[in-house]
């Protein structure tokens, strides 16, 4: 998952929730039909951690932003 463009504003986005200051977000709608992901919606809770372990698919094995979903 990467949160604001490479850079500066990222870094700065990262280390807002790291901290725990940083506790929702918003996109646009154009965005997740692009990339054909599901609305949030009211409740939802998004897990987010970094690893440096890799995972069993191709997508998850290098270093990286990591996400969970679930229903509250």
């Amino acid at each position: 998952m990467e949160l604001g463009t490479p850079g500066g504003m990222r870094a700065e986005l990262n280390a807002l929730v790291l901290s725990g200051e940083k506790t929702a977000t918003t996109g646009l709608l154009a965005d997740y039909a692009e990339e054909g992901e599901e609305l949030e919606h009211l409740g939802e809770r998004l897990a987010l951690w970094w690893t440096t372990a890799g995972g069993s698919s191709p997508s998850s094995r290098s270093p990286g932003w990591r996400s969970h979903r679930s229903a509250r």
